[in-house]
């Protein structure tokens, strides 16, 4: 009975969680089928200027030999009949989102736009002597694509940063049951394929490698108003954590026992974990982009390293048990691992460790490399539903 009252006052001022976390290497997984809008910037187009309107040329030099000065000179002049400038020209292209491991940044000026900056194509290998077709399209001023092809028979072993699709992955059969490619929605927009021929005598590529996500340009996901959207979340997260509650089981020795038993102190660790998660975000007019409060698992190793005192109530089953009232101090190392679940604004963590001594006089501890459990839990007070 006394074990079940401590162990119900510790739950209620035990609480687990992270201190200031730190991510590596986070992402969402894109899922196709959203509508995108792809903004590619295309230089030195035309730009036809109204005669009589004013032009002004703005130059800029620098002079860095003492200290950093800047001159800027402007000049003016009116525009002649059919008078043009040269710039740089946004060109949006619409298409369906493709999958794939991305950042999530919202725009500073229209709160329903959230910009998708994908991760790098992926390195592929082509060998010397391989028979491949180069398709390259250069987006115009116009809109429309200037397209070159060539075949080429590498003479080196080549490296391409480039992703890979693989042929039997885009074949189908028709409704007359034959086979066909059909080019995902994505290669209409690629500014390089590949066909790859890994034998002369193939009438069809092998596989293909395009530039699927191209580092040039942006994509952006507009959101109507109460969209919600929902993406698969991965992330490394470095942090303390606090381990309020510790279950050690039955231990024998020297023909004795010591009961189970919860101990309620302060554990704090360094917690390295790698996040399963859900990425859940809404629009809504007026108010904006808003995450929301979602799903999550991290599961990782943690350690922690302290000191613990010795006397004769936590050696009765050690090499040799303190029988007077003195008292023996010694370190401790803890290595463990651990599962937090992170449901909406409850947070519950489950663990489990060896504590080990560290001195000539650690034989004596009970504890001594024996394993223990902990868990805990909190609750954010923010807004439910909304992280």
């Amino acid at each position: 009975m006394r074990i079940l009252y401590t162990f119900l006052i510790i739950c209620l001022i035990g609480f687990t969680g992270y201190g200031q976390k730190y991510k590596s290497l986070d992402y969402v997984k894109i899922n196709e089928g959203y509508n995108l809008t792809k903004v590619v910037t295309v230089k030195s187009c035309p730009e036809q200027i109204t005669k009589g309107d004013s032009i002004k040329s703005v130059t800029t030099y620098k002079d860095t030999s003492k200290g950093e000065k800047t001159y800027t000179i402007s000049s003016h002049k009116i525009a002649g009949s059919n008078e043009e400038i040269s710039i740089d020209k946004k060109i949006s292209l619409n298409l369906k989102s493709f999958e794939g491991k991305a950042n999530l940044f919202l725009d500073e000026n229209d709160k329903s736009k959230i910009h998708i900056n994908y991760w790098l194509n992926d390195k592929n290998f082509i060998p010397k002597e391989t028979k491949i077709i180069i398709r390259n399209k250069k987006l115009q001023c116009n809109e429309t694509y200037k397209k070159e092809v060539k075949t080429v028979i590498t003479k080196i072993d080549s490296t391409y940063n480039l992703w890979r699709v693989d042929t039997k992955d885009i074949t189908f059969k028709n409704d007359n049951g034959k086979e066909e490619i059909i080019e995902p929605d994505y290669f209409n927009y690629c500014n390089i394929i590949i066909e790859v021929y890994e034998t002369d005598n193939n009438t069809k590529p092998d596989y293909y490698l395009v530039n699927k996500y191209d580092k040039n340009a942006d994509y952006i996901l507009k959101l109507e108003n109460r969209d919600v959207i929902s993406f698969g979340e991965r992330a490394w997260e470095f942090g303390a954590v606090t381990i309020p509650i510790k279950f050690r089981p039955l231990q024998r020795g020297n023909n004795t026992k010591v009961g189970q038993k919860f101990v309620g102190d302060l554990n704090v660790g360094a917690f390295a974990t790698y996040k399963l998660g859900t990425y859940k975000a809404r629009y809504v007019r007026g108010a904006g982009f808003e995450k929301l409060a979602s799903i999550s698992c991290n599961i990782g190793p943690f350690f922690t390293i302290g000191t613990e005192n010795l006397d004769k109530n936590n050696t009765t089953t050690g090499k040799i048990p303190i029988t007077n009232d003195s008292t023996q101090s010694i370190g401790t190392v803890t290595p463990g691992a651990g599962i937090m679940l992170n449901i909406y604004n409850f947070q519950l963590g489950i663990y489990t460790g060896w504590d080990i001594g560290v001195g000539s006089k650690s034989s004596n501890w009970d504890y001594h490399g024996k394993q223990w459990f902990g868990f805990g839990f909190s609750y954010s007070l923010k807004t439910p539903w909304k992280e």
